[in-house]
């Protein structure tokens, strides 16, 4: 038994795992000071120029995009939605300004760029939703956006003059939050500690994770270990005792992932699940997390097989598990 512990413990675990870099920043700095420009020009400072523009096209616009992408290949929905649509924003916005310049078409209504402004605002007011479960500092960056979408769509509806100089200043706030949002994250990562806080909202723990799971009725007993994620926040790997007569499955897994979802919220990602007839525990009874967290991660060789704590036996089953 022991030889074929070992055999499974030199078997390599290979994984493809992203190690880019946090796109967000790029796409908040491409959004904030973008912005902050264009808005100071709606405060009555300068006149629209090529500068608001030039920008609008390449950091603002393009730039965006490229963090959007970037966050679609990290799997965050959220992100690729926001930095996409946000950089094809100020693509669109200098395409409106330019082409009528360029005498290619009628510039647009007073009520079209009304309603234009008014559904970026409503898509920002919902997207505003999501930052609800990520950090305080979104927060603040999307429902300044949104407001500030609404003012200048209530200006150019009225023709206000005065709301479109409030908008101006609270397009400067709303934009200075965002450099302040992405400055924060960078910061952050290159010294590994909080410089600039931007308050995270407060994560879901194992313990919910695992309450969730034992909840749903074909689940005797699960373990949980986390893993952060900078940009899809923590993701949850289970191991699941299932109850006497229940099939293991795919779909049961699908099954049990959207019963989590159900009872915490989105922001409890599972990254796998993994059925077992048995987890290991210490004569106390007591779950060996430690093993299981190196078990779910791949770092087989550092489990401590001398022992007499560890059950091998239920190590090697799991050791099958995870490689299958």
């Amino acid at each position: 038994m022991e030889k074929g512990i070992s055999q499974q413990l030199d078997k390599a675990i290979i994984e493809i795992k992203d190690t880019t870099a946090n796109p967000a920043p790029l796409g908040l700095m491409g959004f904030g000071m973008t912005t902050v420009l264009l808005n100071i020009h709606n405060a009555g400072f300068y006149p629209l120029g090529t500068m608001i523009l030039a920008m609008g096209i390449f950091y603002g616009g393009i730039a965006q995009i490229i963090a959007g992408i970037m966050e679609w290949k990290k799997n965050n929905t959220f992100g690729t939605t926001a930095f996409t649509s946000y950089g094809l924003f100020w693509l669109t916005l200098v395409c409106l300004l330019l082409i009528p310049k360029l005498g290619w078409w009628e510039g647009p209504a007073i009520s079209a760029m009304a309603l234009y402004l008014f559904m970026w605002g409503l898509f920002t007011a919902v997207m505003f939703l999501g930052t609800l479960r990520i950090n305080r500092a979104l927060q603040f960056v999307f429902g300044s956006l949104a407001l500030l979408f609404f003012l200048l769509a209530y200006g150019d509806a009225t023709g206000s003059i005065v709301i479109k100089r409030i908008a101006g200043y609270e397009g400067i706030i709303c934009g200075f939050s965002a450099i302040y949002t992405a400055l924060a994250q960078v910061l952050n990562e290159v010294f590994g500690k909080t410089i600039i806080p931007i308050w995270p909202v407060k994560s879901v723990g194992m313990a919910e994770v695992e309450g969730a799971l034992v909840s749903h009725e074909a689940v005797l007993e699960a373990a949980v270990v986390g893993f952060p994620n900078v940009s899809k926040g923590k993701e949850f790997y289970a191991f699941v005792t299932l109850q006497e007569g229940v099939e293991k499955s795919d779909e049961l897994k699908k099954t049990l992932v959207a019963h989590v979802r159900n009872e915490i919220g989105s922001m409890a990602k599972m990254e796998k699940i993994q059925f077992t007839n048995v987890l290991p525990k210490a004569p106390s009874g007591k779950i060996m997390r430690d093993i299981l967290w190196k078990i779910a991660a791949g770092d087989i060789g550092s489990i401590d097989k001398t022992t007499p704590l560890v059950d091998l036996a239920v190590v090697d089953s799991l050791i099958e598990g995870r490689m299958q």
